[in-house]
């Protein structure tokens, strides 16, 4: 696993990077490394890649709370921009909330479940731009998730409903639905803890805008399968302080991008806190 972390970390070490471009699913697959209450700043920087030609900035503010022994909860809020040819968007993003349960733990590993949402708290209407200049997508969508976590490996299931079209007067969108499979493992890269992740999304439709005369407009290829590998490395700075970064390289990616998701180039790079 060393020798894979470093290919993977320390040869593509340019700072930028793929992410997942997924609606919000993706979430499910962070695991809490230890049972402390835990919260981090991330900055994101990205870029969509052509014909879009849009750059992407985020402060990510997220927290994981223990509440009790085996539950917790994940709570995520950013703050975003989006900019390209057509002008630009600022402004709160569309949160997370999810609920994490350990149903059976044992020396084996532990078995949970999860469900929560991404709420519309983000415009989808800003400056009369486009559904791929928005901080928010516009719908509240529910989350569900099974996960199993061992020693050094995990592995889950996620899915994502796209719960109404987004209120975009340009492209009023509606996606299809998400389907999220995950696999990690868990390791050390020299001196410092590492990780390898799987995220394999396929959207189970195809998504569509509604144009001017009512009639709804089929998006072509905004239901491709996207495959992603995701490389973490966290740096301790002290018992309760540390820094953490993502680099994601994506083997298969979805070319559709009404929605506004996909990063053909980003950097994430944070600070978190355990207490």
């Amino acid at each position: 696993m060393r020798r894979t972390l470093q290919i993977l970390l320390l040869s593509s070490g340019l700072p930028l990077l793929s992410q997942c471009s997924d609606a919000g699913v993706c979430a499910l697959s962070h695991a809490p490394s230890t049972p402390q209450n835990r919260l981090s700043l991330t900055w994101q920087v990205g870029r969509s890649g052509s014909p879009d030609d849009l750059t992407f900035q985020a402060l990510k503010l997220e927290g994981r709370f223990q509440v009790g022994t085996r539950t917790s909860v994940l709570a995520v809020l950013p703050f975003g921009r989006v900019s390209g040819p057509l002008g630009s968007t600022t402004g709160l993003g569309d949160a997370i909330l999810a609920l994490e349960h350990r149903l059976f733990e044992g020396a084996w590993g532990r078995f949970s479940a999860q469900m929560g949402a991404r709420f519309a708290t983000g415009q989808d209407d800003a400056e009369g731009l486009p559904q791929r200049y928005q901080v928010g997508l516009g719908s509240t969508d529910p989350l569900v998730g099974i996960r199993f976590d061992a020693a050094d490996w995990d592995i889950g299931l996620g899915y994502q409903r796209a719960s109404s079209r987004s209120g975009n007067t340009f492209q009023p969108l509606k996606r299809g639905n998400d389907f999220l499979l995950h696999a990690g493992i868990r390791g050390r890269l020299g001196r410092y803890p590492a990780s390898l992740r799987a995220l394999v999304i396929q959207r189970l439709g195809k998504s569509d805008i509604r144009l001017a005369d009512g009639s709804l407009q089929t998006l072509p290829d905004s239901d491709r399968l996207q495959v992603n590998l995701v490389g973490g490395l966290a740096i301790p700075l002290s018992e309760t302080w540390g820094m953490e970064g993502r680099l994601a390289l994506p083997l298969l990616k979805r070319p559709d991008n009404t929605d506004g998701l996909k990063r053909a180039l980003s950097l994430e790079w944070g600070i978190s806190y355990r207490f």
